[in-house]
């Protein structure tokens, strides 16, 4: 049975996959394969072709396909990496493929072939044997483990719906311009992940007491002596609610290579970067983690909404964390033209790692049935969803205190 969170947008949808992996004299269930491409080939033959987005002008600069501030773009697209289908193409090494936006507007599930794709360091291993492959559970912890796919596949299975978002989806559209990778909106998807709890794992290494934080590493290297390795960490009550999985499907197929086989980190309800791909360590800290990725990346405001004004200093800050809610009318497109005064069907998606019962009144609104409590899938005919369910909300939130 799968099990349904609040961070997930709804509707059926049959999921696309091509499998590029050999397989290999391991089986087991269905997930034993041996990856046999090599990325580097990849890279050396690669081929875009460029297609006219409203926005801005393509520039190449520092690996990246940016976009200025024109009002069209020529962004980059490929289908030369291994496992994916037709991507917007933001950067080759390490790469970082944008999923195009139609995708989402065909349903609830995110087709595997076309999952956007975001790595830090550009040293990933191009083959991942799952007969050799061990993950290492160590550190505050009774008994340190090290774990074939075998006994991975050997404890409960779960299965769940969530959504992953990069922290910086969306950043191609701000004025003025910031640093990284330029993503208009397709830095996110939406999967259904299989895989073991990780609590179960904890529990099975036996977390001491005094333990305070769980900190994971993966497979990609970086690429220079004295770089960061890139490493994340929850708390470790955040880490043992039972919710937080180490998946080894996604939509029912095995993860493709570039979206973290054989096993990544799923924590339902916040950013990406939480979510580790090619999974292989997972150590028990007895303090909170002060590396790079933890203390000086990724952090936010430690204010209401995260919210700071241009210039301010002294504010203080803490590690991005929970996704804020969001929308999007997927059935139009930037300059899409429509008859003025007639009606309208408005498709679209909505989703956060904390959406509050928002999502509940659009769906009363918009006559859906109650698929997911929080977040939705969306179909309207005429007037502007969001406003409108925002006065539902407010609404809803009058009548609760009435009482």
């Amino acid at each position: 049975m799968i099990k349904i969170r609040s961070w997930s947008w709804a509707f059926t949808f049959n999921t696309i996959f091509t499998n590029c992996f050999t397989v290999s004299n391991l089986w087991l269930t269905n997930i034993g394969f041996n990856c046999k491409f090599s990325l580097h080939s990849i890279y050396n033959d690669l081929k875009v072709k460029l297609v006219n987005v409203p926005g801005a002008r393509a520039q190449h600069r520092n690996g990246y396909y940016d976009a200025g501030d024109e009002s069209s773009v020529e962004r980059a697209l490929t289908t030369a990496f291994p496992q994916k289908a037709q991507m917007i193409l933001q950067r080759t090494q390490p790469p970082l493929l944008e999923t195009p936006f139609e995708v989402f507007d065909r349903g609830v599930f995110t087709p595997n072939d076309q999952f956007f794709v975001r790595w830090h360091w550009a040293v990933i291993p191009s083959t991942v044997d799952v007969a050799a492959f061990n993950l290492t559970v160590r550190g505050h912890v009774n008994r340190p483990l090290s774990l074939s796919v075998a006994d991975i596949l050997g404890m409960p299975r779960v299965e769940l719906a969530a959504v992953n978002q990069c922290s910086g989806n969306s950043r191609g559209l701000f004025q003025p311009r910031i640093a990284g990778a330029q993503w208009r909106n397709g830095a996110m998807g939406n999967a259904r992940w299989t895989g073991i709890r990780l609590r179960d794992v904890l529990d099975r290494a036996g977390v001491k007491p005094g333990a305070v934080a769980v900190r994971f590493n993966g497979l990609d290297q970086p690429v220079v002596d004295g770089a960061p390795d890139f490493m994340k960490s929850l708390d470790i009550d955040h880490a043992r609610d039972g919710e937080v999985m180490l998946a080894y499907r996604m939509n029912g197929e095995q993860l493709p290579l570039l979206n973290g086989f054989p096993l990544r980190l799923i924590v339902p309800g916040w950013y990406s970067t939480y979510w580790v791909k090619m999974l292989s360590d997972i150590e028990v800290l007895q303090q909170p983690d002060d590396n790079f990725w933890m203390a000086k990346a990724y952090l936010v405001p430690d204010t209401p909404h995260a919210s700071m004004e241009p210039g301010q200093t002294g504010v203080p800050m803490v590690p991005i964390n929970c996704m804020v809610p969001r929308s999007f009318i997927t059935s139009l497109s930037d300059d899409q033209r429509v008859p003025a005064g007639q009606p309208l069907t408005v498709r679209g998606i909505a989703f956060g790692g904390d959406a509050g019962a928002q999502w509940q009144s659009i769906t009363r609104l918009l006559k859906l049935p109650a698929l997911i409590p929080r977040l939705r899938a969306f179909e309207h005919l005429g007037g502007h969803a969001e406003h409108r369910a925002e006065r539902v909300a407010r609404h809803d939130a009058r009548r609760r205190r009435r009482g």
